[in-house]
């Protein structure tokens, strides 16, 4: 590829303290096959050794890399990432995650000729347990789940993000399923039926704040964003899981409360369940 020319896609890492982990994930976007291909990693405000390994990497052109001075979150280097990108098609990968090579090759060919589709997902392994969605994700499936996962899975048109508005930097958690949900409006939800990523979750990222009352406020402000779309039953269901994952545990009241929350939720589940056969 010319390096006056723009590449096809743009793969867009953001990272933070993550230097034992950050080469795995690199080296899994430099062996993609598809060559048309461009790597930027942000780094947000990393004190470990992250600067020193990617000026290792961008000696040998194999990446930009953009250092942000001052941590400002996840979705604050997401856009800066994405203003940085020259690419037709964005594609995220976490800096604990890693792709298997013919990742992007793949989902370009599920999007390039198609104008109806919005955002290519693909399977994926989280944990060591194969997360298979279908080759078409409804948008009430969406909104019962985040079945298309994480930011790792996905791949979408730059001008499409741009109409969407971005990364909302006000999130600190649940900013994936909030851009999916987005781009759902814009078009169809294709998925590779076949493992193409793997997802780590034991390992809590170091950019995203985890104090549960913030997670709490946020995800209950992304659902509150959607709730005309999702209806009674899937809102409610995600408020009482809300509930229940982020009220304090000490006091026997809260404890009561809790599991009261998380038993209304798994009744609705059933609702859902049975909104996603037959949808």
């Amino acid at each position: 590829m010319n390096d006056l020319s723009p590449p096809l896609v743009s793969v867009i890492i953001t990272t933070k303290n993550r230097e034992r982990l950050l080469r795995s994930a690199i080296d899994s976007v430099l062996a993609q096959t598809l060559p048309d291909r461009e790597l930027i990693v942000v780094d947000d405000g990393s004190s470990d050794g992250t600067f020193e390994l990617l000026r290792g990497y961008e000696a040998g052109g194999k990446l930009r890399s953009l250092r942000l001075t001052a941590s400002m979150g996840a979705n604050h280097a997401r856009n800066a990432g994405a203003a940085m990108a020259r690419g037709t098609y964005l594609a995220y990968l976490d800096d604990d995650d890693s792709w298997r090579p013919r990742k992007l090759e793949l989902q370009v060919a599920l999007i390039k000729d198609r104008p109806e589709v919005s955002l290519v997902g693909c399977w994926f392994m989280r944990d060591g347990s194969l997360q298979a969605p279908p080759a078409l994700v409804s948008g009430r499936l969406l909104q019962s789940a985040n079945v298309i996962g994480a930011f790792s899975m996905g791949l979408f048109r730059k001008a499409d993000l741009i109409e969407a508005g971005g990364h909302d930097e006000s999130l600190t958690n649940t900013q994936d399923w909030d851009l999916w949900m987005r781009l759902a409006r814009r078009g169809q939800l294709a998925v590779a039926q076949e493992c193409l990523a793997d997802y780590a979750t034991s390992d809590p990222n170091a950019i995203s704040r985890q104090d549960p009352a913030i997670h709490f406020a946020t995800y209950m402000k992304v659902i509150r964003r959607y709730r005309s779309e999702m209806g009674f039953w899937a809102f409610h269901r995600h408020r009482y899981f809300a509930a229940y994952h982020g009220e304090p545990r000490a006091h026997p009241l809260l404890r009561l409360y809790r599991r009261a929350c998380c038993w209304f939720a798994r009744q609705m589940d059933r609702v859902c369940l049975a909104c996603r056969e037959a949808f």
